[in-house]
Formats: C-alpha cells, structure tokens, sequence
C-alpha cells in the first residue's frame, strides 16, 4: 500500500494508518463518492471499534457482470457484530495476490483507498495476500449478522463439524454457565442436550475433545452507519 503501514513483525503484524490519514485530507476530494465515504468513516481505523476492518475474513468475490462485482468480508467472532459487502461500479483491474502456502487470503491487516483516474483504487492487505481493485466507484454496506451454533469434534489431526440451527442460546448458557465469545470445550450436559440435533454419526466418545462455538449464518439486512475514534496504530 502507499501510504497505510503493514509490517510483519515476531508473529504478528504492526499497523499504521497515520500517514494514510494524513494524507486523506487531500486526497478525500479526489475519491468517488462512495470509496470517500468509506475513506472518511470514523470508524474505519478505529482498532477497538465493532466496524473496523481490521480482522473482518475473506468471504467471497462475486463477479455479477456488467461491471458490477462484490466482496464480501465476514465477521470475526471476536470482534465484529456485522459483515461487510463492498459493492464495485465499472470494475476496470482486478489482481489477487496469494502470499500464503495453502492459498487462503486469511483475515484482513488494514486497507486502503486511492483517487485512480476519474474512480478509485482499493487495495486490502490480508494475512494471506493482497486484493487490488481499480473501478469506478466503491460503496461499503454494513450487514447484520445470523449466527448458528456449531459443534466440532477432534481426533488427532481430524475433525468434524455438525450445524445446530434449532439450538437456542438458553440451552448453551444453562450448559456451560455461560456464552462463549467464540469456541469453548462441550461439556457433558451440552453434549446429551445437542444429541437429538446431530446425526447418528455424533459420538462424542470418539473424540479427543468437542468444542461448541458460532458461526456465520448469513448475512442480512444493511444497517446504519456510526461513530467513534481513531487510534492512529496497533500491534497485531
């Protein structure tokens, strides 16, 4: 990127977009409408705030056709209560740039956006690579999220999941104690409660240990923007 700072360090990442928004003072009136309003969303680089893209996952990149194309970055269980769709008008380049060895884009470090002609260009640094999208215009669209319970066991190296949809959440509270921020180990009376929803296939006696945890369900309706600081660095 040119201006946001993304360097490995020890095994972590430090982050930096000071200079990014240094330079936003200037080149904001120069974006789309759309990308500006991104650009200068309060929140956007805001490392403690439930609408930084900081941690969002890759998702999905979605070629609808006539220039219109979508990424789609899910929730972190531990820190997003929202997805979020970034919505592309007359794509013109596109270029995904694995750096991982197993070719997943990972999780995202921070990103970017820069006046490109008469549009905009979007680069987003991931864990895993890099995305680099130049198009006309770029709107963000905050989504609210539908959770659903999962259940993983593990044997040595392998595991297996099963989806719990009919599972409420007074069920894994009256279980645990609690309700686990992301995945916590089964415990025997979660485990005889979620029986009926799992297949014959779920015995628990044939893992090592059972971890109860949420995942993304879908994404639903778009909701309303807010506000907040801006610390100006974080070490991941």
């Amino acid at each position: 990127m040119d201006y946001v700072v993304v360097r490995a360090e020890g095994h972590g990442y430090f982050l930096d977009p000071t200079r990014y928004l240094a330079a936003l003072k200037t080149l904001a009136p120069q974006l789309p409408p759309g990308a500006r309003a991104h650009a200068e969303d309060p929140e956007h680089y805001n490392f403690y705030g439930l609408r930084c893209v900081k941690d969002l996952e890759f998702g999905s990149f979605l070629l609808t056709g006539g220039g219109r194309n979508r990424l789609r970055l899910l929730p972190n269980i531990f820190k997003h209560d929202e997805g979020l769709d970034m919505d592309y008008e007359e794509v013109r380049q596109i270029a995904v740039e694995p750096s991982s060895a197993d070719g997943l884009l990972g999780s995202v470090l921070l990103n970017e956006l820069r006046p490109d002609g008469d549009g905009v260009c979007h680069e987003v640094r991931l864990t895993g690579g890099t995305i680099r999208i130049v198009a006309r215009d770029v709107t963000a669209h905050w989504l609210s999220v539908s959770w659903i319970w999962s259940l993983t066991g593990f044997h040595g190296a392998e595991s297996e999941t099963w989806l719990l949809p009919g599972l409420p959440d007074e069920v894994v509270r009256e279980s645990l104690g609690f309700i686990p921020d992301g995945a916590a180990e089964a415990s025997s009376a979660l485990l005889e409660a979620v029986r009926p929803l799992c297949d014959d296939r779920f015995q628990p006696s044939h893992f090592d240990h059972v971890m109860i945890g949420r995942q993304v369900n879908r994404l639903l309706e778009e909701t309303a923007p807010t506000a907040g600081p801006q610390p100006p660095s974080a070490v991941s």
